[in-house]
């Protein structure tokens, strides 16, 4: 089953003189089956070949959006499920500490304003994987 990730786009012309269409999914997961269905002015519709893209950063759970960082760190999240966020100063103590539940939402942003700067390291699970970056706060 598929799900409408665009609101329908006008036609540009018509197809004699042929016409380009762009979209970008802003929410887009590690992996995923896209297909195009195209409707016709009388209703008519044709769904083109499905296709599976997968992002170059497959089997990573985050990247980091903001390194270094001043103000706040910005995550990329690549997962749409539960998920434990910790960041640990450069001496390993828990500076702050997060759970996220599933949603739509594919990013996550700290404030540092109360951290001091230095090295940090932030940990992302989602109970079975877990990665940890370096995040320098400026």
């Amino acid at each position: 089953m598929f799900d409408s990730i665009s609101p329908r786009i006008r036609s540009n012309g018509n197809v004699n003189l042929g016409s380009r269409y762009v979209y970008s999914d802003k929410n887009y997961p590690a992996s995923a089956y896209y297909r195009i269905k195209a409707v016709d002015i009388d209703g008519k519709f044709s769904l083109s070949n499905t296709i599976l893209l997968k992002a170059k950063n497959a089997g990573e759970l985050f990247k980091l959006a903001t390194n270094p960082a001043s103000g706040n760190i910005r995550l990329n999240l690549f997962v749409n499920q539960p998920l434990s966020l910790v960041l640990h100063n450069n001496i390993g103590q828990v500076v702050y500490k997060a759970s996220r539940m599933a949603g739509n939402s594919r990013s996550y942003t700290i404030s540092t304003q109360n951290l001091p700067k230095g090295m940090y390291s932030i940990t992302v699970s989602d109970g079975n994987k877990r990665q940890t970056e370096k995040v320098v706060i400026q």
